[in-house]
């Protein structure tokens, strides 16, 4: 049973939107500024010096994306003293490198893109080495935010690009939750039920026209059985799939689903990715928290294309949490795999603009707890009946099998009977007895059995019923 899909992309409080004349925006908190540097940079720099973001365009790149970041920190400048920076490749025309410097009190992590064949972009931020991992959210969000602009020569930067105005919209078919979306937007989507207790979740905003669309989840995607290293099950059979990363998941929906469903050309080499193990830890947390074993993974993806003749820019966020159930690690019989995704696609000029509006949308999302309340105690009565059942069949088994073993008991003695000529006897009061087979009648002999030493001594036969039965007591062979 899962929550409806609430994935929250970076959002910034008390942010206020900055437009410079130098060409680019950026939602800054309070107390932010924005600098351009001499070497090129544009930093956002928080009133702590030790907290920033940073741009650079590289415009005549004469290496690969790992050795350009080994130039920029072998230079000096302000990561003058990097030590030992981590580089790695991160996707086609990519690579991340991760440093300490100013004496290793301060943590950086910087990500290279080739834009062109001999252009590309540095993406940084800082922070103190002790507050790296609470800052990281923030950091990314600003960062997130920033992108380049093109102004006439002349006209005036508006200080603040406003999103529609929201109203509140009811998911319809469950009334599981409220949310916020703009106003006039036409909206579909919501619980899609599975059976009694599974659900796939996910709603589609288009703005009026239709040039713009918000997803927040997709109700055709929810979760699959992963076959793991002690189970005889196979991908392909029913329920069961393979083992998926978010950047798998994610360019599949991109070409497969969304381009499809939206009529959208992706430009060729347009698609850009980075991984977000900063949102996968926080889809963790709380999993984790209650004792389960669980592993997610997520990827941001952007991209550009023509939607009929219009130009489109989009952003995509894919996740996927793999859960192993009781068993530790991987090495599990059965795991469950979900998917999820957030994004929007659009005019190009309104790409800062979707994004902010898809953090309002989720962050407006609230739970009926009725709903949630109602979910819960049918699961219970649900899970209660499915363990009586199994108990029910449990006992059924157990019964047939002993049915089997008497089955098989009477077979063997008939066997036995037929082998040794004898044949088995019963009074009808629990006694049994033995006697030559071979006669049509069987009595027992109530003055013998007196006397006999043994119950079979007193057992008398013959081929005609007896002149009397005074003293004799009918027998009858047990089949």
């Amino acid at each position: 049973m899962k929550a409806p899909f609430l994935l929250l992309l970076p959002v910034l409080l008390m942010a206020r939107e900055y437009h410079n004349p130098a060409g680019f925006r950026a939602d800054l908190p309070e107390g932010w500024q924005a600098v351009q540097s001499k070497a090129g940079h544009f930093v956002l720099v928080s009133p702590d010096p030790q907290r920033y973001v940073f741009v650079q365009p590289v415009l005549n790149r004469t290496a690969d994306c790992a050795d350009t970041l080994r130039q920029v920190l072998a230079g000096g400048g302000q990561f003058k003293g990097a030590q030992a920076p981590e580089i790695l490749p991160v996707g086609k025309g990519m690579a991340m490198a991760r440093f300490l410097f100013q004496n290793g009190q301060v943590r950086g992590e910087m990500l290279c893109a080739e834009t062109s064949r001999r252009g590309g972009t540095l993406y940084g931020l800082a922070a103190p080495v002790q507050d790296f991992n609470r800052e990281l959210p923030r950091l990314v969000a600003v960062l997130k935010s920033f992108a380049f602009e093109a102004h006439k020569q002349g006209s005036a930067l508006s200080s603040q690009i406003a999103i529609p105005q929201l109203v509140s919209w009811q998911e319809p078919h469950e009334l599981a939750y409220t949310m916020g979306v703009p106003q006039s937007w036409r909206v579909s989507g919501g619980i899609r039920r599975l059976d009694v207790t599974h659900y796939n979740d996910g709603i589609e905003i288009s703005s009026p026209d239709g040039a713009a669309v918000i997803r927040v989840g997709d109700n055709r995607i929810g979760s699959c059985t992963v076959p793991g290293p002690n189970s005889m099950a196979a991908p392909g059979t029913y329920g069961m799939c393979a083992m998926q990363s978010s950047r798998q998941f994610g360019s599949g929906y991109l070409q497969q689903m969304l381009a499809r469903d939206l009529g959208i050309t992706i430009a060729a080499n347009s698609v850009q990715w980075i991984d977000r193990p900063d949102v996968a830890q926080q889809a963790d947390e709380l999993p984790r928290s209650m004792g389960l074993q669980a592993q997610s993974s997520a990827s941001e993806f952007r991209f550009t294309g023509t939607r009929g003749s219009a130009p489109v820019a989009g952003a995509l966020l894919a996740t996927t949490k793999m859960f192993y159930g009781a068993a530790a690690g991987r090495q599990f019989i059965l795991g469950t795999l979900s998917f999820g995704i957030s994004g929007f696609v659009g005019p190009p000029d309104q790409f800062g603009m979707l994004g902010r509006l898809t953090g309002v949308i989720t962050t407006s999302i609230r739970i009926n707890p009725a709903w949630w309340s109602q979910t819960q105690q049918i699961n219970r009565q649900v899970a209660e009946a499915t363990l009586a059942t199994m108990r029910h069949q449990a006992e059924q088994q157990q019964q047939s099998f002993w049915d089997r073993m008497a089955a098989s008991d009477r077979r063997r003695e008939g066997v036995n009977d037929i082998l040794g000529s004898t044949v088995r006897l019963s009074d009808g009061q629990g006694n049994q007895y033995q006697a030559k087979a071979g006669s049509n009648y069987y009595f027992r002999d109530d003055d013998a059995a007196r006397t006999a030493g043994r119950p079979d001594d007193a057992v008398t036969r013959g081929d005609l019923w007896p002149a009397t039965t005074v003293d004799l007591t009918p027998l009858q062979v047990i089949r």
